[in-house]
């Protein structure tokens, strides 16, 4: 417990001023900042316990009367996109590791090596996906394309995760029972089909994929 608990210390950064924050945020790189009354409050607690497995998002503290301009007893997380988000949820474990987990994640996410442990992780608990798949590179790559993925995104945030695939990742298009002739195709996947991780699930049925066309059908 003692190991675990002081390898847990040395990944949070004490910090004691604004400037000191600004220096850790930085592209591509989520950060989670906390002010708390001292390291041995409860919400401290709660905060060390929630960071301890998260390798991939800074971990700043401040404790007491200092120079943050956070308020004492406050959470707030920084996505990789540079978009802060203040903790209002109760204070538990689960509420403050899920939190973080939700929001230092891209309001879109791309499907890749890299973020694919994040979209099938357990610690932002959401179980449905609005997945876009395109075979247009030029559409694939649109901003126009991207705002209005990133706009539904932050309506439903912490309840949905929208996902951007190409093409090129036949196995997923198979996956979800789609062809090249499908294509672009924006669905819904519901919570209660959505597996653990990829493979050996074989392809959804109609009733499990929501197919978002121009209808609203």
């Amino acid at each position: 417990m003692f190991y675990l608990r002081k390898k847990t210390q040395d990944k949070i950064v004490l910090v004691e001023n604004d400037e000191a924050i600004e220096k850790h945020l930085h592209k591509n790189r989520a950060v989670v900042v906390g002010h708390f009354r001292s390291n041995q409050s409860l919400k401290y607690r709660f905060f060390e316990d929630a960071v301890k497995d998260m390798d991939d998002v800074d971990c700043l503290c401040g404790f007491g009367e200092n120079k943050m301009t956070l308020p004492i007893d406050h959470l707030e997380v920084t996505s990789t996109e540079g978009r802060r988000t203040e903790f209002t949820g109760t204070w538990k474990m689960e509420e403050v590791k899920r939190f973080i987990a939700t929001y230092s994640l891209p309001l879109v996410i791309e499907y890749n090596a890299y973020w694919n442990r994040f979209i099938f992780s357990g610690d932002h608990g959401i179980r449905q996906e609005l997945v876009y798949i395109s075979d247009n590179y030029d559409l694939y790559d649109a901003s126009e394309v991207k705002k209005v993925l990133a706009d539904v995104a932050v309506d439903h945030q912490g309840d949905v995760i929208t996902v951007m695939m190409n093409a090129g990742q036949s196995m997923m298009l198979n996956y979800f029972g789609f062809t090249q002739e499908d294509l672009p195709i924006l669905f819904y996947v519901a919570a209660s089909e959505l597996p653990n991780g990829v493979g050996g699930h074989g392809s959804y049925t109609t009733q499990e994929v929501r197919v978002l066309r121009g209808n609203g059908g």
